[in-house]
């Protein structure tokens, strides 16, 4: 990988290192449609499709959860059989716990990960970030960026 940042082929030399067979960054970093619905969900919310619109298919979107606000809780008691879905509800972001079975397995549901907003400054190099959250296993994002 090919980069005119020093800092950045210092971080990129670290990364391959720790991960011992990496050659490209998105190996460790997920598209911001890594989290998507089963057909189990469609089963359960066969109304969903309608209300999700036909351009997002079955990605837990940024929206998802204001669409469809049935398909989730926002509190659970310590309970394995649910995801928590780092979201936006009402322009906050917010926690919401949807049935594991609902979301399909990929690689980061079950590892520590970093989110990032979909939307940050203007994109310079060496800009602050906004606010990451740390997101834990078992839990996920809608329209953010893991690490």
């Amino acid at each position: 990988m090919f980069t005119s940042y020093p800092e950045l082929n210092h971080i990129v030399k670290r990364i391959v290192s720790y991960d011992g067979n990496s050659e490209y960054l998105d190996s460790i970093i997920s598209s911001r449609g890594c989290y998507r619905t089963t057909e189990l969900f469609f089963e359960d919310f066969p109304y969903a499709s309608d209300r999700l619109g036909a351009g997002t298919g079955n990605m837990i979107a940024s929206n998802f959860f204001e669409r469809i606000p049935e398909a989730y809780k926002t509190e659970i008691q310590n309970n394995k059989e649910y995801i928590g879905i780092l979201s936006r509800v009402n322009n906050r972001r917010t926690v919401c716990f949807m049935k594991r079975s609902y979301v399909k397995d990929n690689n980061f549901i079950d590892k520590y990960n970093v989110a990032f907003s979909k939307s940050n400054g203007n994109g310079a190099f060496g800009e602050a970030l906004t606010a990451t959250e740390i997101v834990a296993p078992n839990e996920g994002a809608t329209q953010y960026r893991c690490i």
